[in-house]
């Protein structure tokens, strides 16, 4: 009711909530972070940096978290290997495989899997965006090729390079 009596509009009014919304979001990672970071707990900083992520915060943001998650996990000797870092790298091997196939369910099964798993490693983190960067090429030539279709005027019988049933859309990436 205040925002209508301000004289904004609807959509004005929808977008100053989602910025609320992101700022609150923001804030709560930024909080989670610095008790992650204070705690040097391994569980509470990967959750930290889903938050983060999940946020959109800079890297810079996050160095201290990463920085205090890499030592943790140099730390580890093959002895102390635990359940969750074989996870981790039972993700990272889907994602170096979804990057090699370039196939779009794959790359997204691999992406979604590596952000619920909170990698912190830089190389993981490396490899992490270049799986989406990957997908980001293949939606392109999904359009591209969606759009010369269109301009030929062919049907979908035609025999796609395509696979079939996969989005020419970008699709977003949380955890949840």
């Amino acid at each position: 009711a205040a925002g209508r009596a301000s004289g904004l509009r609807p959509a004005e009014l929808k977008e100053a909530r989602e910025e609320g919304l992101r700022a609150a979001a923001r804030q709560r990672a930024r909080e989670a972070l610095r008790r992650a970071v204070e705690k040097k707990d391994e569980q509470m900083l990967r959750r930290a940096v889903i938050l983060a992520d999940e946020a959109f915060l800079d890297a810079r943001e996050m160095e201290d978290a990463l920085a205090i998650m890499e030592e943790i996990e140099a730390k580890a000797t093959g002895d102390e290997v635990s359940p969750n870092s074989r996870s981790r790298a039972t993700v990272v091997a889907c994602l170096k495989a979804a990057v090699k196939s370039r196939d779009y369910d794959q790359l997204t099964e691999a992406i979604k899997g590596a952000e619920r798993a909170g990698l912190a490693v830089r190389s993981q983190r490396a490899l992490l965006a270049e799986a989406r960067m990957t997908l980001k090429v293949v939606l392109a030539r999904r359009q591209a090729y969606a759009k010369h279709r269109a301009r030929r005027g062919t049907d979908s019988s035609d025999n796609s390079p395509l696979s079939a049933g996969a989005p020419t859309t970008p699709t977003s990436f949380t955890s949840g």
